[in-house]
């Protein structure tokens, strides 16, 4: 059975500090019998080099009980702790991969959510954008037409001023900002406010502005539409400038 990267990583740590610690409780052992103040037919070995090992440690721990049982304990002491360090450190990690995945699954959920939220808020406004193209086309026709009887251009435009107002007040275009990402959020509502600012330069006229002045200031507010609609939906933006006849104004 193939062992678990976490198992195998734990395993061959506990066998590296179990070494460490016999070979820390050997060398001390080997200190202690080497320059303890006994006689010297009473030591292990006349000295290190001259030992006879594995007897040697035996004969240290024999001589030294007191102190081998207190580095033998001193050493388990140290590997429980170790062990009980390692498992809480494996159980935070557990715990914050955990917290990263839930996280993770959490922002996915939202963007799948806003994504959703796109496609609906662009269904809901593409007959506000069709409305306020129409009357971008219309405003334009009034602005090129020469001659004396402006009633039937002007007509137009507040047909499609009416159209885009009848859309703007449609219950799904208000709602449809609910869910949006913050980006789309901002220029979803610049999109509508535009609208609405279109709708009242026609419904609200200003009294020191003339026929012309108005209506280019009509299309002045509706040729911002090239922008903002590039930024929420590329594709929304290029039916726009198709059914508007126009092109979006130079950076």
């Amino acid at each position: 059975m193939k062992m678990k990267p976490a198992v195998r990583r734990r395993v061959i740590w506990a066998i590296l500090i179990s070494l460490v610690l016999i070979v820390m409780v050997v060398v001390m052992l080997t200190f202690v019998d080497a320059t303890a103040t006994i006689d010297d037919t009473k030591r292990c070995a006349p000295s290190i080099w001259q030992s006879q090992w594995p007897k040697y440690i035996g004969c240290t721990m024999a001589a030294h009980e007191g102190l081998a049982g207190g580095l033998l304990g001193a050493a388990g002491a140290l590997f429980a702790a170790w062990l009980a360090f390692d498992a809480i450190q494996e159980q935070l990690a557990a715990e914050r991969e955990h917290r990263e995945q839930q996280q993770a699954e959490a922002k996915q959920h939202r963007e799948q959510q806003q994504a959703e939220a796109k496609l609906t808020a662009v269904v809901c406004i593409a007959p506000s954008i069709h409305a306020a193209a129409e009357g971008l086309l219309a405003v334009d026709n009034a602005l090129r037409f020469v001659g004396n009887d402006t009633q039937r251009v002007d007509g137009l435009v507040r047909l499609a001023v009416t159209h885009v107002q009848a859309e703007l007040e449609r219950f799904t275009v208000r709602e449809s900002v609910n869910g949006l990402g913050l980006d789309d959020r901002l220029v979803y509502v610049t999109i509508i406010g535009t609208l609405n600012v279109f709708v009242n330069i026609s419904e609200r006229p200003s009294p020191i502005l003339g026929r012309l002045p108005r209506l280019q200031n009509q299309r002045d507010v509706l040729m911002r539409l090239h922008t903002y609609l590039t930024a929420f939906d590329t594709d929304l933006a290029r039916v726009f400038a198709r059914d508007s006849q126009t092109t979006a104004p130079a950076a």
